[in-house]
């Protein structure tokens, strides 16, 4: 790859992590946006629209560590290792959300899916460690 492409590709990789980072923890202080840059702040929302921000901000979190994690090892993880962050970020924003979100809209949290979610995390994180050895050999 050109020096000049290799360039763009990280700023357009750093971007999309501030991007992805930025939007995953903006409904913690209230607010969301949408581009071009239209910032909103969370009143009394519905449920579902809840719901659809916590998901939001587990993937994009997900999507964030996930270049993180290839910049610094120039390769992709394992086909299930997504899934595993994914369940540990809808862990982690369903118990952020309790503490934020659901004090100034009407969101109330699901203990079901935060048990359901570690559990599967849990199990696809020994999955992963399985595979990993195995794709990683040097």
């Amino acid at each position: 790859m050109s020096k000049l492409r290799e360039f763009i590709t990280n700023i357009v990789i750093l971007f999309l992590l501030i991007y992805c980072l930025l939007q995953s923890f903006l409904p913690v202080f209230g607010y969301t946006f949408y581009l071009p840059f239209n910032f909103s702040e969370l009143n009394d929302e519905t449920f579902n629209f809840s719901r659809l921000l916590l998901v939001k901000s587990a993937s994009l979190f997900t999507m964030a560590l996930f270049i993180v994690n290839y910049s610094r090892h120039k390769r992709p993880l394992s086909a299930i290792a997504p899934l595993v962050v994914m369940s540990y970020s809808l862990v982690f924003f369903e118990i952020l959300f309790y503490f934020t979100v659901a004090k100034t809209t009407n969101y109330s949290v699901s203990p079901g899916l935060i048990i359901f979610f570690t559990l599967t995390a849990g199990l696809l994180h020994y999955r992963n460690i399985k595979d990993s050895k195995t794709i990683f050999k040097n």
